[in-house]
């Protein structure tokens, strides 16, 4: 194993992803796992054990990676998140028992279950204990008697003075800093502060996305815009393409295959136009009557003898000038919402969560499958990290 080869880690819910970076080239995703009680190394491989289950899982069994470079990479990773999560407790625990204290402080010196005492040039303040208040004594008719030292009577006078001073001054330093009731200040605090400024950027990320997602649907739901090849699946995919891109032309049979799997609903565009003729080859598809007539005419468009005139095959029929008129508008419309979400090229197939599917997965369906499970729970900066950690070929 080349010693420029480095391997990071980091999760994504119950997810770890591994990648490897070779050099200064761009990280790759190695594998994903789900985290398990314990790992171990044998023969050179990279086994994980997870709780009731009485097999070991291989997470790695490659001899071009150093399993033991991984698991170290690996547990430094889980060990760090550990030190991460103990250091918030701990910071939780301080703030809930110094809470607790002020919040008892401020109760105590707002009763009068205490009382000052003299010492020296300081003042005390020493709550009573519950049995030592005496009882109310009955009124006294007589005059009450001043104390006998007059010195004495102001020194006290002086001290409840003071005490009181320092109660209040201790209650307005503190009443900023405190929550308004003892009750709020037990709770425990938040773990950890997001980034306003992170907060906005991935809302507005995942509006954006949504939003482009509900505009796909919308329009496939009117089926104005759009040549449905397949339906009764519980995902759908959205694909940009252009009859005269070559790209398209080549990745047609892999379009069919995702067809069997998902609902593929195609935006025909013009966006490509080689050869001049990209609206005129989509005129006569959108002008079919209904959706399963359009998939038929769509798939002619690709045959090796699409355009050419074939011994006994009958003319299509012509289209009426409105509906050339209408098919017109309509690409033109695809064309703007393509150059609107900011795509670059044909063949652009989205996820029905709004996500670019590189164009090397269009030919493996499982790792479509495995994709959408993966990203599916992620958000918007977790998925374009990990995607363009994808080593796919665009």
């Amino acid at each position: 194993m080349s010693l420029e080869s480095t391997y990071t880690t980091f999760r994504c819910n119950d997810t770890i992803v591994v990648l490897h970076q070779h050099g200064h080239g761009v990280p790759q995703a190695l594998f994903t796992f789900r985290e398990p009680q314990r790992m171990a190394i044998h023969d050179k491989k990279l086994i994980a054990f997870y709780p009731y289950s009485a097999e070991a899982v291989t997470l790695l069994d490659d001899p071009m990676h150093d399993a033991a470079e991984v698991f170290n990479t690996i547990a430094r990773h889980l060990k760090t998140q550990s030190k991460a999560i103990m250091k918030r407790r701990m910071k939780s625990l301080a703030l809930f028992v110094s809470g607790a204290l002020i919040a008892s402080s401020l109760w105590l010196l707002g009763t009068d279950n205490h009382f000052s005492l003299n010492v020296g040039n300081q003042t005390l303040t020493i709550p009573a204990e519950p049995g030592a208040i005496a009882p109310a004594r009955p009124r006294q008719t007589a005059a009450v008697q001043e104390p006998a030292n007059p010195a004495a009577g102001n020194t006290v006078i002086q001290a409840a003075q003071a005490e009181s001073d320092n109660m209040q001054n201790i209650m307005k330093e503190s009443h900023k800093s405190l929550p308004a009731s003892p009750s709020e200040a037990l709770k425990t605090a938040p773990a950890a502060v997001t980034s306003t400024t992170s907060v906005k950027k991935e809302a507005t990320e995942q509006s954006a996305r949504q939003k482009m997602v509900e505009i796909l649907k919308r329009s496939t739901d009117r089926g104005l815009f759009t040549i449905q090849l397949s339906t009764g699946h519980e995902r759908t995919l959205y694909a940009f393409l252009d009859p005269t891109c070559a790209v398209c032309r080549s990745m047609e049979p892999a379009i069919e295959q995702l067809a069997q799997r998902y609902n593929v609903v195609v935006f025909p565009v013009s966006v490509v136009n080689d050869g001049g003729d990209a609206v005129e080859k989509i005129i006569p598809v959108l002008c079919e009557k209904d959706q399963t007539a359009r998939a038929v005419a769509w798939s002619v468009l690709f045959r090796p003898d699409a355009g050419m005139l074939v011994p006994g095959q009958t003319t299509p029929p012509q289209v009426s000038s409105d509906c050339s008129a209408s098919a017109q508008a309509v690409v033109a419309v695809n064309d703007t919402g393509f150059r609107t979400f900011g795509f670059s090229g044909t063949p652009t197939v989205l996820t029905d969560t709004g996500i670019r599917l590189a164009t090397g997965m269009l030919t493996a369906p499982d790792k479509i499958d495995h994709f959408l499970k993966i990203t599916d729970p992620m958000s918007p900066e977790q998925v374009d990290r990990f995607v363009s950690s994808l080593s796919i070929q665009e």
